[in-house]
């Protein structure tokens, strides 16, 4: 998919998800903010194209990028959901995440494993 091609709000969204930084659900920080990544993930789920552009960062992205893919990918397309996780269920990649005001690297298949662990949408 050429990004060239998507709307300046849509293309910034998947860009922030390609490298977020970190992975973060909820607030975070003193001041208990949404995370760029989690408001970038917010603007794309709503989007017509949400499967193929998670998919996208699911492909091109960082660790912390794609996980907020599977996140999309598990709310717009279950299916899709159940076969990219598959591959990141063992793997030890660490990933930068943060709760609150905790912050650190967690391997990938721990976050998976959280992820799984959340009621079906």
């Amino acid at each position: 998919m050429d990004l060239s091609q998507l709307d300046s709000s849509k293309r910034s969204a998947v860009e922030t998800l390609h490298h977020p930084g970190f992975f973060a659900l909820g607030g975070v920080g003193t001041t208990s903010c949404i995370s760029a990544g989690e408001r970038a993930l917010d603007r794309l789920i709503i989007d017509p194209q949400a499967a193929v552009l998670f998919r996208l960062i699911l492909d091109e992205g960082s660790y912390e990028g794609k996980l907020y893919a599977l996140v999309g990918l598990r709310t717009v397309d279950h299916a899709g959901y159940l076969h990219a996780v598959a591959r990141f269920r063992n793997d030890q990649t660490p990933v930068e995440t943060m709760s609150g005001c905790l912050r650190g690297p967690f391997p990938m298949a721990d976050e998976i494993r959280q992820l799984e662990g959340w009621p079906p949408v």
